[in-house]
């Protein structure tokens, strides 16, 4: 199975928001499935919004992340692309029953299960300024 989708880098007051199924060790960045005909872009405001309720401002295309793994039926493979995003307010309550949200410490970001592991050493990086594009074909 294949997915496109559009993730929200969110910082806030040197935390970074992520997101995790209950019941799940590992985290991933809120965002969702892009719809067909539908850009990463809008899909976000749209996932944001359905997830969280609050309005947001998607920013810088940070790049895309390819994502694979083997699931339960299967081989699994994502496109992840990732956009720098503001939210209207930084009080998040999730309005999903089957995900939870939590604003981590930025300096726990490299040592967190955060998927694609690639995210552990590309977010850091760019809050330290590098503007490089992410652009990781295969992240395991």
């Amino acid at each position: 199975m294949s997915s496109i989708l559009a993730r929200a880098v969110i910082i806030e007051s040197d935390r970074l928001l992520v997101a995790r199924c209950k019941g799940w060790t590992h985290a991933f960045l809120p965002g969702g499935h892009v719809e067909p005909g539908e850009p990463p872009h809008e899909c976000l405001k749209r996932e944001i919004r359905e997830e969280l309720d609050v309005d947001c401002q998607v920013g810088t295309y940070l790049g895309r992340i390819e994502h694979s793994w083997e699931g339960c039926d299967g081989a699994v493979s994502e496109i992840n692309h990732c956009f720098e995003v503001t939210l209207a307010s930084a009080a998040v309550t999730s309005k999903e029953e089957h995900l939870e949200f939590t604003w981590l410490p930025v300096f726990e970001i490299p040592s967190m299960d955060l998927r694609p592991p690639a995210l552990r050493t590309l977010i850091p990086g760019w809050i330290q300024g590098d503007s490089s594009h992410w652009e990781i074909l295969q992240s395991n």
